[in-house]
């Protein structure tokens, strides 16, 4: 196990079996209001692990892995980006050529459900056109501070045609369930092609395959030493 913190660019990089062979690596981002718990969601499903005490992610928060899909081996990437506004133009950067994209909410925060439009759109500005999204409503254990009614999030998940679950990344709830979700979802649309090997750009990478001559496959550094404090979540509340 691996937590490596880079103090610039505000990344820092969560691994589980690093080591293991793969066939096929996703893109993956989580998006949401600060404050959801997209990093706990995050470390949750890469360490197995909840944490009482998690900073607000400054920049973004980088995790990879490897589950097995349809007897495959797949590698997630999956980028954990920063809810506040004052970042988000910065952290739109890493939604270029994402093939999956986890939505957040917090279900005993309203506002964080409203916003969800407002993620949609731009995820689907930016990320790859063929792209699966998710929907999650975070801190399902949260029972009697409920603010979102499981069904009036249902009916917006099936207007916008889009697979919701609600989570819990203190108890562990479906978070594996929705990664594994997304990962099938993508692995169809490879297997199918309705994503064929000249659209994979820096979103899918087949091993041993010759990298994407794509902008988008390269490497980006976002610079936040302009950023005040590290923002940490002195109540506790995961961001």
């Amino acid at each position: 196990m691996l937590i490596k913190q880079i103090p610039l660019p505000a990344q820092k990089k969560l691994t589980r079996r690093m080591e293991q062979d793969f066939d096929i690596s996703f893109k993956f981002i989580i998006i949401g209001d600060s404050g959801c718990g997209k990093s706990c969601l995050l470390r949750r499903f890469i360490e197995g692990r909840f944490y009482e005490d998690t900073a607000h992610t400054i920049g973004v928060e980088y995790g990879i892995t490897v589950i097995q899909v349809d007897n495959r081996q797949i590698k997630i990437q999956a980028w954990d980006t920063a809810g506040s506004d004052r970042f988000r133009t910065l952290t739109q950067t890493y939604y270029r050529d994402a093939v999956g994209v986890i939505l957040v909410y917090d279900v005993t925060n309203r506002e964080s459900f409203n916003s969800i439009s407002r993620w949609i759109a731009d995820a689907r500005a930016r990320v790859h056109p063929q792209a699966s999204l998710i929907l999650l409503g975070n801190k399902s254990d949260l029972k009697q501070a409920r603010d979102v009614p499981y069904a009036e999030a249902a009916k917006f998940a099936q207007d916008n045609e889009i697979p919701f679950l609600e989570t819990s990344a203190l108890n562990g709830d479906h978070v594996e369930d929705s990664f594994m979700q997304i990962a099938h979802s993508i692995l169809k649309k490879v297997d199918t092609r309705v994503i064929p090997p000249s659209e994979y750009g820096g979103g899918i990478l087949v091993k041993d395959a010759p990298p994407q001559d794509s902008p988008s496959a390269r490497s980006e550094t976002v610079d936040l030493s302009q950023s005040s404090g590290n923002e940490r979540d002195n109540s506790g509340i995961c961001c």
